[in-house]
C-alpha cells in the first residue's frame, strides 16, 4: 500500500446562485456579483429575510416514480435537481466507463433534526443524472462545512488501499426551505434589515473529481492544481456546546494541516465563514495563531458574500477556486456547526 501526499484535481463540476456551473461562477464571483435578494419569508418582526437562492429555471426538480423519493421532502427533492446540474459538467470530462465512487458531504442534523439526505441520495443521484457512480462503494457524510474535506481525507485513503485512480467528491446544500428557515429564524440567525449579524441561507453543489496520477490524464498544460491531505481538529466551544469558546479547533486544523510543510508562505486563504461574527471571531484566532506560514499580504476570499451560507457544498466551491488560481499557495479553512474543524492547501504541481 502506497502512501500519498497529494491528489490532483482533475475536473470541476457546479452550480450556485450566481453560477450555473464552474465557469460562470468563477466569473460572476471574480466581477463581485451578489446573489443576495429579500426573500418572500419573514422573520418574527414581519421583516424580509435575505437569502441567496439558485433561480428555479437553473434546475429541474426530478420526477420520477420511486416511492423513496416520493415521499421526501422538497428540500431533499431540490436537492437532488441541484445536484443533477454539478455532478452532470464533471461528467463531461470523465472519459473512462468505469463507475465512480462518489464521497458526498451533505447537510449536516441542525435543531435535532433528522439528517435531511441519507445513503439513498447517492442511488438517486446516479438514477437521475445518468452517471457512472459506483454506489456500493459510495459514501455520505452528513457533517455540513467540512464534509467535502472528511470527504476528501477517505478518497487517500481509498486510492491507497485499492489502487483506484478516480474518485469523485462532492457536496449539496439547501437551506431554501420553509421549515430550515424557519428554526434558524428562532436562533435568530437570518441575515435581515434588523439583524446584521445574521448570514444570507444559500444552496449549491459542488463536485471535485480527483486523481492519483498525472499521468492518464489528459492535459496540455504540464502544469496542475494538485490538493494535499487535510487536516481535522475539534472546536470544542463550538456554537452549540455549553463550553466556553476559544477558537482552538480550526487554529490547530490549520497547524496539522501546515505541519513539516516546506512548499512556502500561504497566499491566498479561502473560508467557509458565512458573516456571522462568530466565525470571524474564530478566523482571527486561526490567522493569529499560524501567521509565520502566512504571507504578510495574504487575500482572505470568503465567497458567502456573494454566495450565501452553501452549507455542505462550500468546501468544493473553495477548493475550486483556490484551483483556479493554482499559481498560489491556498489554504481552504472550513468549519462545521457542531465540532468539526477541517483545512487543506491546494497549489501548483
Amino acid at each position: 500500500m502506497s502512501q500519498l501526499n497529494k491528489l490532483y484535481i482533475a475536473a470541476t463540476g457546479m452550480i450556485t446562485p450566481v453560477g450555473f456551473n464552474t465557469q460562470m461562477t468563477l466569473a460572476a464571483l471574480s466581477a463581485g456579483i451578489s446573489a443576495y435578494q429579500e426573500s418572500p419569508f419573514y422573520n418574527r418582526n414581519y421583516i424580509k429575510m435575505k437569502t441567496a437562492p439558485i433561480p428555479d429555471d437553473a434546475i429541474e426538480i426530478p420526477d420520477i416514480e420511486s416511492d423513496k423519493v416520493l415521499a421526501k421532502e422538497s428540500r431533499y427533492k431540490r436537492m437532488l435537481g441541484i445536484a443533477t446540474v454539478a455532478i452532470s459538467e464533471v461528467f463531461e470530462h470523465y472519459d473512462d466507463e468505469l463507475p465512480l465512487p462518489l464521497f458526498l458531504g451533505g447537510p449536516e442534523s441542525l435543531l435535532s433534526q433528522q439528517t435531511a439526505i441519507d445513503s439513498d441520495f447517492i442511488k438517486h443521484l446516479a438514477d437521475i443524472s445518468g452517471t457512472t457512480i459506483d454506489v456500493s462503494r459510495s459514501r455520505l457524510f452528513a457533517t455540513g462545512q467540512t464534509s467535502v474535506l472528511e470527504a476528501i481525507d477517505l478518497a487517500f485513503t481509498f486510492m491507497e488501499q485499492t489502487g483506484a485512480v478516480h474518485v469523485l467528491v462532492g457536496g449539496i446544500d439547501s437551506f431554501i426551505d420553509p421549515y430550515v428557515l424557519s428554526g434558524l429564524e428562532m436562533q435568530e440567525r437570518i441575515l435581515t434589515a434588523d439583524n446584521s449579524d445574521g448570514f444570507a441561507p444559500g444552496e449549491g453543489a459542488a463536485f471535485l473529481l480527483l486523481s492519483s496520477n498525472k499521468a492518464v490524464l489528459n492535459n496540455t498544460d504540464n502544469k496542475m492544481a494538485i490538493i494535499q491531505r487535510p487536516g481535522f481538529a475539534d472546536e470544542v466551544g463550538h456554537r452549540h456546546s455549553t463550553e466556553p469558546y476559544r477558537g482552538d479547533g480550526l487554529a490547530a486544523a490549520v497547524k496539522q494541516t501546515l505541519l513539516g510543510s516546506n512548499s512556502g508562505k500561504i497566499k491566498t486563504l479561502f473560508t467557509s465563514m458565512n458573516g456571522e461574527s462568530f466565525a470571524a471571531k474564530e478566523l482571527g484566532v486561526t490567522m493569529l495563531r499560524n501567521s509565520k506560514q502566512l504571507d504578510d499580504n495574504m487575500a482572505v476570499e470568503h465567497p458567502a458574500d456573494a454566495l450565501g451560507d452553501t452549507g455542505a457544498a462550500v468546501g468544493a466551491i473553495l477548493i475550486a477556486m483556490a484551483a483556479a488560481k493554482a499559481t498560489q499557495r491556498s489554504i481552504i479553512c472550513c468549519s462545521a456547526e457542531q465540532a468539526k474543524r477541517a483545512a487543506c492547501t491546494v497549489e501548483t504541481n
